[in-house]
């Protein structure tokens, strides 16, 4: 989730030349009138100036009441908390779900981590690829990943074999006359098979089967758009399997989801489901270089997968 970031380099001078390397939002203290005010109580928010564009403020003891009380009465004001507290922003960046308008940071630390924290999750390109073959496999591990958010129709996880080939598996959200919806999950397939998530920091491919509660996983919708989303639960066990490859200018890849109706593919008109994937369909794929990893940590090797 995209916030503003903002220096205070009242203290710190040297800050000020490493805003224009980050991108962050604004330096604070430039003026004389710049004011960060001090939050003890709920008088101190019923003192706080109506109308401003910005207001800055600093909690002392309790962070997540006084955050959400500021937030509803100061409607149309961009709240900016000073903090360096990575684990408090986490918290601030979502109260009163769409919460505080971003924070203000006076250590270089903490203003690294803070802008790769909120920097936007990238746009992937995807293609349209052709179905070369489908074929069934009796029995294997497959893996559902369970998420906190729930997700939108045609919005899931990239998986394949390879991590330079990767095919859009859809969330559970179609409903059905069967069963409820899972509308956060995605039976994702194969626990060989690749994933994107996000580690340290950066992106990278990660099997299925390594992942546990806690990981964070790339969310893709149809259009390219993503977003990080926190596993709560990884789900393992033995199912029918329907082995799937395809293929886009020349390049081949495969995947291997789960045989069910409620398990889908997301193809340019929706998604399909698994059973009714056949040859000559066309799938939504993510294609670019292999990424090598070692233990599930992208390294700088030449790596080909076929």
């Amino acid at each position: 989730m995209r916030k503003e970031i903002w220096v205070d380099c009242r203290k710190n001078e040297g800050l000020k030349k490493l805003s224009s390397l980050y991108g962050v939002t604004g330096v604070f203290g430039k003026s004389s009138t710049d004011i960060v005010y001090k939050i003890t109580s709920a008088k101190d928010i019923e003192k706080l100036p109506l109308g401003k564009k910005y207001l800055f403020a600093e909690c002392s003891d309790w962070d997540v009441i006084p955050a959400e009380n500021m937030i509803a009465r100061l409607s149309g004001t961009k709240i900016i908390i000073k903090t360096n507290d990575i684990e408090k922003m986490k918290t601030l960046k979502t109260t009163l779900e769409k919460g505080v308008a971003g924070f203000l940071v006076d250590k270089k630390a903490s203003l690294i981590e803070t802008c790769s924290l909120y920097k936007p999750s990238p746009k992937l390109k995807l293609v349209d690829g052709i179905v070369k073959e489908v074929r069934t496999i009796e029995l294997g591990k497959r893996v559902c990943l369970d998420g906190i958010m729930s997700y939108k129709p045609r919005e899931g996880l990239l998986t394949g074999f390879s991590s330079g080939f990767m095919f859009l598996a859809d969330g559970e959200t179609t409903e059905n006359n069967y069963i409820n919806t899972r509308e956060w999950r995605v039976n994702a397939g194969a626990a060989s098979l690749y994933t994107l998530c996000k580690r340290d920091g950066i992106i990278t491919p990660r099997y299925l089967d390594d992942l546990i509660s806690g990981d964070e996983v790339v969310v893709v919708g149809a259009d390219g758009e993503t977003r990080i989303e926190t596993i709560g639960r990884a789900k393992k066990e033995l199912r029918p399997m329907t082995f799937i490859k395809a293929e886009y200018n020349g390049k081949i890849g495969t995947t291997c989801p789960q045989t069910a109706e409620t398990v889908r593919l997301v193809t340019p008109e929706g998604a399909k489901p698994i059973k009714e994937i056949k040859v000559g369909d066309k799938v939504k794929l993510y294609i670019t270089e292999p990424i090598a990893t070692h233990a599930g940590r992208p390294v700088k090797e030449k790596i080909t997968e076929i």
